[in-house]
């Protein structure tokens, strides 16, 4: 250290020095460890010092913005925390023959469904005819009568000289189709020039079926080929019916959806979807390891952000038992961690009150919003490093070379890191 002074002293050309000790202003050099007081300085330095300590406070600014904005976004996130582990829940189901999707409030359980028969709609067809025979125009009478649910539906239709069995037909399923009777119709046209009219109800179940009646029905000899049924099913072993291959449970919160008819009982279990829990846990031990990380660096040279820092730490540690049950830990050293396994194992025993923990009222995550809040809106030069040395910027000691200008007197006081101090006067 001394054969550094002394080689700065040679090159500066100092001559006549002689110890003294007074206070005055300092400039820092880091690559000599020498802190220089009250010299005279030209015009060029002062704006070096000023541009440099400038540089750092913009450098300070731009890292709080960052890590009370990061800290806030997570905060708002943390607080939806319970509410989004409900809102998708994960359903699993054994096979293809049934289908399940379960809403917000579903119970976490398990189901076993049987389902011996589907619901069905009712189809009635007549028999082929030659497409472009005209037997149906020898008929004079058109009109059909259509009962269902109590309801008698009346269909008539005017045929032309030259319509054919066919274009009859059509007319037919296009009246059925424009009456207010909860069923559809068709012609289906076979390859070999043949067609068939079939008539079928609109929705599944024994409510649904309908009778066709009249002179026309009984000429093309049509009749029913399938029955409106109702599902029969069972949940857990209790038996039900449904209009519906589609049904409820769980008041409702759990819909489920027969695709086909069950070979012996099938497992469907509720699970809360825990995959975006996880993801804001691990981004909160990010954001927890990011403004402890700015609180080290400046906390110490700041009287405000140090209390603030204090009163992180105290949310912190008061928590300690909450956030390591939900797999976010701080080693020794401060540093934090997110296990997801932690988190599943631990989620596996406690279910929904680990998380409830945190999210309880004037818990943790009500406590570390109200801290964003208020680090936030903190005005960021009242957080600013006040400690001079902690502000002074960074240069070398071909710096001072450049930059020193003498006067016929001044002082040079050498700090050591050893804590000496040797003073000099020109």
């Amino acid at each position: 250290m001394a054969n550094s002074l002394f080689s700065t002293i040679s090159v500066m050309n100092f001559n006549n020095i002689r110890s003294t000790r007074t206070n005055a202003r300092r400039a820092y050099s880091p690559s000599t460890d020498f802190i220089f007081n009250n010299f005279p300085v030209s015009k060029s330095f002062t704006d070096y010092i000023n541009r440099n300590t400038e540089a750092q406070l913009d450098d300070f600014i731009e890292k709080y913005e960052d890590n009370s904005t990061a800290l806030s976004d997570v905060s708002s996130e943390l607080r939806l925390l319970y509410i989004d582990m409900h809102t998708n829940k994960e359903v699993s189901v054994d096979s293809d023959t049934l289908m399940a999707v379960a809403k917000q409030d579903a119970l976490v359980n398990s189901y076993q469904i049987d389902v011996t028969q589907l619901a069905t709609t009712q189809i009635d067809q007549s028999k082929a005819l030659v497409d472009d025979n005209k037997e149906l125009l020898d008929l004079n009478n058109f009109d059909i009568s259509l009962a269902q649910d109590e309801e008698t539906f009346d269909i008539s239709i005017k045929a032309e000289a030259t319509d054919s069995n066919k274009d009859i037909m059509k007319k037919i399923s296009s009246a059925i189709n424009q009456s207010d009777a909860d069923v559809k119709a068709k012609v289906l046209s076979s390859s070999d020039g043949r067609s068939t009219l079939s008539v079928e109800s609109v929705n599944t179940g024994s409510e649904s079926e309908f009778e066709l009646s009249g002179a026309l029905t009984e000429f093309i000899d049509i009749n029913t080929i399938s029955r409106s049924q109702d599902a029969v099913y069972t949940v857990d072993g209790q038996a039900f019916e449904s209009q519906t291959n589609t049904v409820v449970i769980d008041k409702g919160n759990l819909e489920i959806t027969f695709n086909e008819e069950t070979d012996g009982a099938e497992d469907i279990s509720v699970s809360l979807d825990t995959d975006t829990v996880e993801e804001r846990l691990e981004n909160l031990s990010d954001r927890l390891e990011d403004i402890t990380g700015f609180f080290d660096d400046y906390g110490g040279d700041s009287r405000i952000l140090g209390k603030y820092e204090r009163r992180l730490n105290y949310l912190i540690n008061n928590n300690r038992n909450a956030l390591e049950s939900v797999g976010i830990n701080r080693n020794d050293e401060g540093n934090f961690s997110f296990s997801a396994k932690t988190f599943k194992e631990q989620f596996e025993v406690e279910g929904e009150t680990l998380i409830e923990k945190l999210d309880s009222t004037g818990g943790f995550i009500d406590q570390l919003s109200q801290f964003s809040k208020d680090f936030e809106a903190q005005d960021i030069r009242s957080l600013a490093p006040s400690d001079p040395e902690s502000t002074l910027p960074t240069f070398n000691q071909d710096d001072f070379i450049t930059y020193l200008s003498f006067s016929s007197q001044f002082n040079i006081q050498a700090f050591y890191p050893t804590g000496n101090i040797l003073d000099f006067r020109l």
